[in-house]
């Protein structure tokens, strides 16, 4: 997949999880729905274990919402990596 459709992808995912708390009561249920499935999106765009389950955690713990761990997850593979 070409990197700048990843890049794409991972800030929609991460869009998505910001978005929950425009709901204000449902912030938290959005996020409890939304982070097993944005764990299997970055599974199925990176094929880490450990960064999608990073992701998994990182949308399901209070406080957390401000990391972009799909967007970081493209950073690392198209830098680092």
């Amino acid at each position: 997949m070409k990197s700048f459709l990843k890049l794409f992808l991972s800030v929609v995912i991460d869009l998505i999880g910001f978005g929950t708390y425009a709901v204000p009561v449902l912030g938290e249920f959005g996020d409890i729905v939304w982070g097993p499935v944005s764990g299997w999106l970055i599974y199925l765009l990176y094929g880490s274990v450990y960064i999608s389950m990073f992701g998994l955690a990182e949308e399901v713990l209070p406080m957390t919402d401000a990391l972009p761990t799909a967007t970081l997850a493209w950073a690392y593979e198209t830098f680092l990596k």
